[in-house]
Formats: structure tokens, sequence, C-alpha cells
């Protein structure tokens, strides 16, 4: 699957939880970068959603099998961090 639009909902959704009230709302959070994404991935945090460029997608896939790892394009990224953990 890959999101190519900004106002898609799992992108405005992640896009909300840049804010405070949103993360505690829904007890959820956002990780940013490759080296983030290993620590969490080695930590063994659950996560339900990774947003990835398509060159990233594989390498999201093999360290997160059980994860949905959904792609999307560099302008979407801009939008929304492009590896998100909830």
């Amino acid at each position: 699957m890959t999101i190519t639009s900004r106002t898609n909902p799992k992108v405005v959704e992640a896009a909300a939880l840049k804010e405070k009230k949103y993360r505690e709302k829904q007890r959820r959070f956002l990780i940013e970068g490759r080296k983030l994404f290993d620590e969490a991935v080695k930590s063994s945090l659950a996560m339900d959603t990774v947003f990835a460029l398509p060159e990233w997608e594989e390498y999201c896939k093999d360290r997160c099998p059980d994860v949905e790892v959904v792609t999307v394009t560099p302008s979407v990224q801009s939008e929304a961090p492009s590896l998100s953990a909830q």
C-alpha cells in the first residue's frame, strides 16, 4: 500500500500526534528516523504502524514483520514523520 495524499486518514491521524493533547488522548506517540526506529525494534517497543519511503519499505518489514508498514511518497513524508510508533 502506498499513500500519495496528505489528506489520507492515516496521515492525518499520525500528523495529529505531533500535538501533545492528541498523544495523551490516544496514548500513542511518534518516532522519527532510522536510529530511533532501530532502537524501538531492539527494545521490543510495541508498534502498530510504520510509515516509510519506498526505499526503506523492505528494511522496515524485515525488522518488524508483524507491524503494518505503509509506504508514503516524499510529499506525504513532509506532513507526517517517515516512521512512527504508535
